[in-house]
């Protein structure tokens, strides 16, 4: 979630709510990603209702967290991308998807 918070270790693209955080060696067990993947689901609406509530933030930052959650979750919500994206760099196989 660092591009969320737009720390400086994140990959910012310039221009874009986009951003990635560089991994070196990521030891994490596939039931652990989807543990963390699941309870981030059942998280949504709070997360979301969070930063369109919290009036400290900025509009425009608030506005770019969003995008940044948004693309986040269309990542996660599909089963194809998860696998593609995520379980399949993880160490092991994917096993049942």
């Amino acid at each position: 979630m660092s591009g969320a918070v737009m720390a400086p270790y994140s990959d910012r693209i310039i221009g874009s709510a986009e951003a990635r955080r560089r991994f070196t060696n990521l030891v994490v067990s596939k039931e652990a990603m989807e543990a963390a993947i699941f309870y981030f689901k059942e998280k949504k609406s709070e997360i979301f209702e969070l930063y369109q509530s919290f009036s400290p933030l900025k509009k425009k930052d608030s506005a770019q967290i969003l995008e940044y959650y948004a693309k986040f979750y269309q990542l996660i919500e599909n089963p194809d991308l998860v696998k593609s994206k995520i379980l399949n760099l993880l160490p092991g196989e994917v096993v049942g998807r």
